[in-house]
């Protein structure tokens, strides 16, 4: 992850209630992630997501994401989790488990 100054890697369970959901429901959290994008341009960064599902129980998605100052992240963070909460429980999508944060060294 060369570039930005912080690395933040996001581990998060989908329930299992996610799935009987109808298509658009489920597409709710991606179409929430393009609509942040142009907002946080040049300042938090998706890198990547890797579905986990298959080799562990207790998370299902890990999300990768840089940025220079750990506050963007956090307003990124929030601001999604508001655009999640307007079709009601934010958490019917899944829940953070847990996130880790650091320094980049090649940055």
């Amino acid at each position: 992850m060369a570039g930005k100054k912080f690395g933040v890697v996001i581990g998060a369970k989908v329930p299992g209630s996610y799935h009987t959901l109808p298509a658009a429901d489920q597409a709710l959290p991606g179409e929430a992630m393009q609509e942040l994008g142009p907002k946080y341009a040049g300042k938090v960064e998706f890198v990547r997501r890797l579905w986990t599902r298959a080799f562990t129980a207790e998370v299902t998605d890990v999300f990768l994401i840089e940025c220079d100052d750990m506050l963007d992240a956090h307003h990124y963070v929030d601001d999604l989790t508001r655009a999640l909460a307007k079709g009601g429980d934010p958490d019917r999508f899944g829940i953070d488990v847990k996130i880790w944060a650091g320094i980049n060294p090649d940055a």
